[in-house]
């Protein structure tokens, strides 16, 4: 189906399912760009895994499995100041 385009000044609203899709190991990413920190989230096929990148897209912060399994690559996590 025709997207209509958002105003990039004041958004919008898109009613219903967006993919953005990718033909290799790596799909497409979703990056927020705020004034140039660009972290990006995206999935792997091959490991069947949805991952959130830095933003000089070098390493992985979190990465989720499809079998539910969570895991932080870079870093132990942190919850109120405390590390499990």
């Amino acid at each position: 189906a025709n997207l209509t385009p958002l105003d990039r000044n004041i958004g919008g609203q898109v009613n219903g399912a967006v993919t953005l899709y990718g033909a290799g190991d790596y799909g497409s990413s979703l990056v927020f760009n705020a004034n140039g920190y660009a972290p990006r989230i995206q999935a792997q096929a091959s490991s069947r895994q949805l991952m959130i990148a830095n933003a000089a897209n070098t390493a992985v912060n979190l990465a989720i499995q499809d079998n539910g399994t969570v895991s932080f690559p870079r870093a132990r996590p942190n919850w109120a100041g405390l590390t499990p």
